[in-house]
């Protein structure tokens, strides 16, 4: 696996807004450091000030021209004025890229504006997806499961897939097992092929409960979406557990990965 240059400072998105070809007009604005507050990991008390989150994938013109190879992401994560609060990169191995694509394993390593790690999001991957097509039949037999620490090395929560075919249907669970949410999307994802041109909506629900929030991919425009550049919006209680909101985050770049990332490489 490669590993990224530890005194590697996060850099602020290269386009205004996202947009391709469009330069920034102004240096990206840090949201400025919180207090520090009792019982709350390290890193996550930007999470306590926020009900809203918003996370944009950041491309290079690199991406745009090779649309069909696989690449490393990286996100960009705000709160709802636009004020940047963490910076996010994949790490995962080249080979599995290319032989797995969209199924491949990953860390996603989640750092402040010091640079700190502050959240890791390993994804595992069942044996049978490196080798066979890791469809639906594949996923009910062995569902997706995304460990979140924070601080790295210190479980959170698991992210799982729950036993349905093809759904977009998640638990999160406590470093306990404990349901504590699931996420019910729609049976099929529209957008995953640049088909409907329309944003997709993910409800966070206790169990038996009603929805507290939710994951909206927003549609970014045919041109953006063709280049796999994803933007989501996520809602949630403010005064939800920070550990919890840094669960939903972390979930929400697997659903990136599994269902909108049409530029990369798809086991079929």
């Amino acid at each position: 696996m490669e590993t990224q240059t530890t005194n590697m400072m996060p850099q602020p998105p290269p386009y205004e807004n996202n947009v391709p070809g469009e330069q920034a007009k102004a240096q990206l604005e840090w949201m400025p450091p919180p207090a520090t507050i009792p019982g709350c990991p390290p890193g996550l008390e930007y999470l306590a000030l926020l009900d809203k989150v918003l996370i944009h994938q950041q491309i290079d013109l690199a991406d745009l021209v090779m649309v069909n190879q696989y690449r490393k992401t990286k996100y960009v994560i705000k709160n709802s004025v636009g004020q940047q609060c963490y910076f996010a990169y994949e790490e995962s191995d080249n080979c599995e890229q290319c032989c797995c694509g969209i199924d491949r394993g990953f860390v996603m390593k989640i750092v402040d504006n010091a640079n700190v790690e502050v959240i890791r999001v390993i994804r595992f991957v069942a044996p049978c997806k490196a080798l066979c097509c890791g469809g639906c039949w594949c996923a009910l037999c062995f569902p997706e499961r995304v460990a979140i620490e924070s601080p790295p090395g210190t479980r959170i929560a698991t992210i799982q897939q729950s036993g349905t075919l093809c759904a977009t249907n998640y638990t999160i669970k406590d470093p306990h097992d404990r349901t504590i949410f699931n996420l019910n999307g729609p049976s099929c994802i529209p957008c995953r092929d640049n088909c409907c041109h329309k944003d997709t909506k993910m409800k966070i629900c206790p169990p038996g409960g009603d929805s507290i929030g939710m994951v909206k991919k927003v549609w970014a425009g045919l041109v953006l979406e063709m280049a796999s550049v994803t933007n989501f919006e996520i809602t949630f209680p403010q005064d939800l557990d920070v550990k919890m909101k840094a669960a939903i985050m972390g979930m929400t770049f697997l659903l990136d990965l599994k269902y909108f990332e049409t530029g990369q490489p798809r086991r079929r």
